[in-house]
């Protein structure tokens, strides 16, 4: 009997564990997410300023999808989205807890 309560333990244990690992990594995505995303819409917001220099929005547009750094706005949108809605291994964990 105590060999069985040291697994269910055991297992309790690494349960616990991959739960945890798996919240620390979904943080720090999510935290890496944001901060990509807001860097893109900073250089958004500096290239703005071509407005004043008599740029259209065609001209502005154009020259915004040749800056590499803009980029990072969708991409991060893609990682807090990935982080927030569709992992797979988290909702079997919500529902893990919730006894289903």
């Amino acid at each position: 009997v105590i060999t069985i309560k040291s697994e269910n333990c055991a297992k309790n244990f690494c349960h616990i564990l991959l739960v945890v690992i798996n919240v620390i990594y979904r943080i720090l995505l999510y935290i890496v997410g944001v901060f990509l995303t807001s860097l893109g819409m900073v250089y958004i917001t500096i290239y703005s300023s071509l407005f004043t220099m008599g740029y259209s929005l065609e001209e502005y547009i154009h020259y915004i999808i040749k800056q590499k750094e803009v980029y990072l706005l969708p991409i991060g949108l893609l990682i807090v989205g990935f982080t927030t809605y569709f992992d797979k291994t988290w909702k079997k964990i919500i529902l893990l807890h919730k006894g289903r």
